[in-house]
């Protein structure tokens, strides 16, 4: 087994976060920061609704596969990401974003710990500024059972295959 002391003086980065910089996932990135900062407030509806849902679906498998990448790091006797594991993460992705439009629970874990998320960054800004702390501000959920449509959307990891970029990295942990 190759020691992580090895791999830190690889001159390339670790890359476990690989996937995360495939086409795929950042224009999924850009897509729901752009739709969700301005053109929600901008054009309002249904196609601004589903666009969010859209990337979130395009964009979490690829981040599920990157963090198995980073916990294997730790744990190198765990099996590397491969088409199993994009798989497993395709059905995580389809089964939270279903529990959100769905299930009330599901509804309100999310907007809490979106909220708790942005927390930090709120919490910059008011300090930054001199201003008082802010409290925990959830955010704002619409469920749709239209949104479900969306969920094809998830299968994208399987067509980029993120993982056959990691072989090398996956052969390090060995």
């Amino acid at each position: 087994m190759r020691s992580l002391a090895g791999l830190a003086a690889s001159p390339r980065p670790a890359p476990a976060l690989d996937s995360l910089v495939h086409p795929v996932p950042l224009v999924a990135l850009t897509l729901m920061l752009l739709n969700d900062h301005v053109l929600k407030a901008s054009y309002p509806g249904w196609l601004t609704g589903k666009l969010s849902d859209v990337a979130g679906l395009m964009l979490l498998p690829f981040v599920l596969l990157a963090g198995w990448e980073v916990v294997r790091i730790a744990r190198p006797g765990l099996p590397a990401a491969g088409p199993r594991l994009a798989v497993a993460s395709v059905i995580v992705a389809v089964v939270a974003f279903t529990a959100v439009e769905v299930v009330p629970i599901g509804s309100d874990l999310y907007r809490l710990g979106m909220g708790g998320a942005q927390w930090p960054f709120r919490a910059l800004t008011a300090l930054v500024a001199l201003e008082p702390l802010p409290g925990l501000a959830p955010v704002q959920v619409t469920s749709d059972l239209s949104d479900l449509l969306t969920l094809p959307a998830a299968l994208m990891v399987l067509a980029v295959r993120p993982w056959r970029g990691l072989a090398s990295f996956n052969a390090a942990l060995r």
